[in-house]
Formats: C-alpha cells, structure tokens, sequence
C-alpha cells in the first residue's frame, strides 16, 4: 500500500491530446493518464484534503474531470482510465483559459493551494501566455512538464509559475514515471496564494 502525502489542494491536470502524441509513439498517451493517476493517487483524495480536476485539449479543451466529481481514490483512478484521446491539434492556450474559467473559478475551494500541471508535447498552435498569466494572476501555481524529445523551452517557461526554472519538469514519455515523485514534491511546496481580485 503506498503511502498517501497529506497535502491538502485543488490539483488540476492540463493534458495535451495532440495527433504528434501518439505519432511519436503507440500507447504514448496511456503513459500520460498512468502519470497522471499515479500523482493524484499519491495524495489523500477526499472532499477536505485533494481533489483532483482534469481537462483533455486538441483542437478544442474539455474539461474530463470537475473537482466535486470523484471524491474516492478508486472512483478518480477509473475516471482517469477511461479519459478518451482527442487526436486533434495543440491549442494549449484555450485549455489554459478553459482551466481558469471553468475549473478553477467555478468550482475550487478558496482555503486550500490551487495547483495546475500542464502536460504537453510540442508547440501550441495559440497564444498561451495571456490564459497562464491569467492563471499566475488568480493564485493558481502551474507546474509545466514538457514531454520530449523536442521541448519548446520558451513556452513551457510562459506557461509556468515563477521561478519557471523550478516549475518546469522536462522528460521523455518512458520516463514519465520516474517524475512522480519529483511532481508531488513540488505540489506539496505550493502555498496558499492569494488573488489578485479577491
């Protein structure tokens, strides 16, 4: 039985359902949803301590996931599972907007960190770097974890929180897992932060 972190959040994952994911490798996205659900069962799912939220982008975002939805680990672990692969084209900055707009903003708590991990492969197709500053300006910290072989340095830095060189991690899609730990680590560290519109 795994040991389960006590480090209360609203955690959301941005997860990029691109065409090129799954052309640079078969089975590359299922690598994402097991990095994904190995995180979030890390930590102690429950109503009053983490609950998880999850939005799926091609072309278009949708969120997979809201944070009332699954408050029982072996719930969340299915739902994650079953999340089906756009297979269209990378527009991160609309699913950033859609983070914002949706699943924080409507439904987060605001005594707990708001914690956003956008997983993402490649170059958007779009502006990402008003819908993340959005996202910094709402006290949301966002952890952006490039998937390679090829990184887009600069955009993974405009997605991320302050100082962008702790809150990017940068890997291969078969070395996702060796990341677990390394991610929870840092979304343990986030401390609650206030809006600037609060």
């Amino acid at each position: 039985m795994r040991t389960q972190r006590k480090c209360p959040s609203d955690l959301g994952f941005v997860i990029d359902g691109a065409r090129s994911i799954e052309v640079l490798g078969k089975g590359n996205f299922k690598k994402m949803l097991d990095f994904v659900k190995n995180v979030s069962l890390g930590f102690h799912i429950s109503p009053e301590e983490t609950r998880v939220g999850a939005i799926t982008y091609g072309t278009e975002p949708i969120i997979a996931i809201p944070f009332n939805k699954y408050t029982a680990a072996k719930d969340l672990a299915l739902a994650i599972e079953n999340i089906t692969y756009p297979g269209t084209f990378t527009m991160t900055g609309k699913a950033l907007a859609l983070a914002n707009q949706k699943l924080f903003d409507k439904g987060s708590r605001i005594n707990v960190p708001k914690v956003l991990v956008v997983l993402t492969e490649g170059t958007s197709r779009d502006n990402v770097q008003a819908s993340a500053q959005a996202l910094h300006k709402a006290g949301v910290t966002v952890i952006s974890v490039g998937l390679g072989p090829v990184y887009n340095t600069s955009q993974l830095n405009n997605v991320a929180s302050m100082p962008a060189s702790y809150h990017v991690i940068k890997t291969r899609f078969n070395q996702l897992q060796n990341k677990v730990n390394e991610l929870q680590d840092k979304i343990c560290q986030v401390k609650q932060k206030r809006s600037e519109h609060i």
